[in-house]
């Protein structure tokens, strides 16, 4: 099995629901807001839990 096929079979197995969400900016750990824009991107790709509501 190749690295690739292992990641899909990782993921597959995995209990937890994900779900993307696209952010214009970020805040890191010091504080410092970070925007898309200066990385040439519209937004980030953050992947939070789903809720199960």
């Amino acid at each position: 099995m190749d690295k690739q096929n292992s990641a899909i079979a990782e993921s597959s197995t995995n209990q937890e629901e994900f779900t993307i969400v696209f952010v214009a900016s970020i805040t890191t750990k010091q504080g410092k807001r970070i925007y898309a824009r200066q990385f040439g991107k519209k937004a980030f790709p953050i992947k939070v839990k789903a809720s199960k509501a």
